[in-house]
């Protein structure tokens, strides 16, 4: 779900994590989790847990958001700053997909679930393109990839849709 000026969505990549990591729940607080989901794996637990941290996400990318629609004139500085501040968006969504890719599955969705945060990591790799190229002079490379992740955005607000996931289906705009 990232927004940055452009229509940006997504959660982040599909890093691995480790064994025993800690994620946030939607309560707020840590929970232990492991690569083998626990018997009490819900849609429901997985939905709250998911949302929630699409949710921090938002609120870490608002800020980032809000300075890049100020960025209002055309100039070398500018795309700069741009870029910056999609490069951060990215560490944010890398951060939280980490989390995602954390979350225990429940039973019969893991497919959909894996399907979509792959989705989110192509995502943060277009942004990642965009942004290397966002300070060269080549406005056809620009276009190509703003359109790709426009489709690759759109596809997986649909699949998080179905998965009933509604703060990271959510359009940022």
């Amino acid at each position: 779900m990232f927004l940055i000026a452009l229509a940006v969505a997504g959660c982040g990549s599909t890093s691995k994590p480790s064994v025993g990591a800690t994620t946030g729940t939607s309560a707020g607080t840590p929970t232990r989790v492991t690569s083998i989901p626990p018997a009490g794996a819900t849609t429901a637990r997985f939905i709250a847990a998911a949302d929630s941290i699409c949710r921090a996400l938002r609120s870490q990318q608002q800020p980032l958001n809000a300075r890049a629609q100020a960025l209002t004139q055309e100039t070398a500085s500018a795309r700069a700053q741009l870029q910056a501040l999609l490069q951060q968006s990215v560490v944010y969504a890398r951060a939280a997909d980490a989390k995602l890719q954390a979350l225990p599955r429940p039973p019969g969705e893991t497919a959909a679930i894996d399907k979509l945060l792959a989705g989110y990591d192509y995502e943060a790799t277009e942004v990642s393109s965009f942004a290397d190229i966002l300070t060269k002079q080549e406005p056809e490379k620009q276009r190509s990839v703003l359109g790709s992740l426009e489709r690759s955005t759109a596809t997986d607000r649909a699949l998080a849709k179905s998965l009933g996931l509604k703060v990271c289906a959510a359009s940022s705009e």
